[in-house]
């Protein structure tokens, strides 16, 4: 009887011990797939990813490209001193870009993109404009970097490219919303 006993303890300890290394292997994949995840969804945010398509006054013929890509997108947004340098687009709804890029194909990190409402010769008094807020100066995440009032007074200006044409932009204010629980 106690050598049976025994024997029921140690498959049990060596049951609890199996099933707490596979937990801990399964966390450990688990964290290295967010990891991985995560930095994917990063790299398709980068800037740099669409730097072949920068639009000029005298060179459109790459924008022209992506524009046949994706014929929702309307220009160029970039904000002087950030790594804003975007192609914006605008939809029949607000939904549409929340998780799609500029290619049209599905992202976490979305696009730049116009409200649906505005006019897309920016002759509104108001333009809203969207984009996720993300770490390592990826999308609008540098957009933080204008809560601070003397660096918002010192970069006050961008560019945004529509109909062909260089506009130059002038920001005057920064809308942050308050986050509350309800």
């Amino acid at each position: 009887m106690k050598k049976t006993a025994k024997f029921i303890v140690r498959m049990l300890d060596h049951l609890v011990n199996f099933t707490a290394l596979l937990l801990i292997l399964m966390v450990m994949f688990l964290s290295c797939y967010m990891l991985w995840d995560s930095n994917q969804v990063y790299q398709a945010a980068d800037a740099r990813n669409y730097e072949a398509y920068i639009p000029t006054e005298k060179h459109t013929k790459s924008f022209k490209e992506l524009q046949k890509i994706n014929p929702d997108i309307i220009g160029w947004i970039r904000v002087n001193d950030t790594n804003i340098n975007y192609p914006l687009l605008q939809a029949e709804d607000d939904d549409t870009y929340m998780n799609t890029d500029a290619e049209g194909k599905y992202s976490l990190s979305s696009s730049i993109f116009l409200h649906c409402a505005n006019q897309p010769d920016f002759s509104d008094f108001n333009t809203m404009i969207y984009g996720h807020h993300m770490e390592k100066h990826k999308m609008f995440g540098d957009v933080g970097m204008f809560t601070d009032k003397t660096y918002f007074e010192e970069h006050p200006y961008g560019n945004l490219f529509f109909n062909g044409k260089d506009h130059g932009a002038e920001f005057y204010a920064l809308i942050q919303p308050s986050i509350s629980a309800f």
